[in-house]
Protein backbone atom coordinates (compact mmCIF):
# COMPACT_ATOMS: atom_id res chain seq x y z
CA UNK A 1 0.00 0.00 0.00
CA UNK A 2 2.83 2.34 0.94
CA UNK A 3 4.81 1.84 -2.33
CA UNK A 4 1.75 2.35 -4.56
CA UNK A 5 1.29 5.05 -3.12
CA UNK A 6 4.58 6.78 -3.22
CA UNK A 7 4.41 5.86 -7.34
CA UNK A 8 1.09 7.32 -7.63
CA UNK A 9 2.12 10.97 -6.13
CA UNK A 10 5.82 11.06 -8.18
CA UNK A 11 3.56 10.39 -11.34
CA UNK A 12 1.13 12.95 -10.40
CA UNK A 13 3.95 15.30 -9.59
CA UNK A 14 5.69 14.35 -13.34
CA UNK A 15 2.32 14.77 -14.26
CA UNK A 16 1.96 18.49 -13.35
CA UNK A 17 5.44 19.20 -13.76
CA UNK A 18 4.76 18.72 -17.83
CA UNK A 19 1.72 20.24 -18.35
CA UNK A 20 1.70 24.03 -18.75
CA UNK A 21 0.15 26.11 -15.98
CA UNK A 22 -3.37 27.92 -16.76
CA UNK A 23 -2.22 31.26 -16.92
CA UNK A 24 -0.26 30.16 -20.08
CA UNK A 25 -2.58 28.39 -22.21
CA UNK A 26 -5.15 31.97 -22.90
CA UNK A 27 -4.70 34.12 -25.47
CA UNK A 28 -2.88 37.51 -25.06
CA UNK A 29 -4.72 40.35 -27.16
CA UNK A 30 -3.51 43.85 -28.32
CA UNK A 31 -5.30 46.92 -26.58
CA UNK A 32 -4.71 50.44 -27.70
CA UNK A 33 -6.47 53.75 -25.99
CA UNK A 34 -8.21 55.82 -28.79
CA UNK A 35 -6.83 58.63 -25.94
CA UNK A 36 -3.56 58.63 -25.16
CA UNK A 37 -2.48 56.08 -27.73
CA UNK A 38 -0.50 53.77 -25.68
CA UNK A 39 -0.81 50.13 -26.61
CA UNK A 40 -0.89 46.86 -23.99
CA UNK A 41 -0.49 42.98 -24.42
CA UNK A 42 -2.65 41.57 -22.40
CA UNK A 43 -5.26 38.86 -21.72
CA UNK A 44 -8.05 40.74 -21.20
CA UNK A 45 -9.13 43.86 -21.19
CA UNK A 46 -6.64 46.49 -19.05
CA UNK A 47 -7.84 48.41 -16.33
CA UNK A 48 -9.33 52.00 -17.22
CA UNK A 49 -7.66 53.39 -14.34
CA UNK A 50 -4.80 56.09 -14.83
CA UNK A 51 -4.66 57.59 -18.71
CA UNK A 52 -2.26 60.21 -18.94
CA UNK A 53 -4.65 62.45 -21.04
CA UNK A 54 -7.01 62.31 -18.24
CA UNK A 55 -9.89 60.07 -16.83
CA UNK A 56 -10.05 56.86 -18.11
CA UNK A 57 -8.70 54.34 -20.98
CA UNK A 58 -10.61 54.03 -23.58
CA UNK A 59 -9.46 50.90 -24.60
CA UNK A 60 -10.29 49.07 -28.22
CA UNK A 61 -9.00 45.60 -28.89
CA UNK A 62 -6.24 45.28 -32.28
CA UNK A 63 -6.71 42.61 -34.49
CA UNK A 64 -3.94 40.23 -34.93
Amino acid sequence: MYKSTIILISCLLCVSFTLPPMCMTSELKNYQCSKCGVTIHNERTPSALGCPQGGSHRWSKLNR
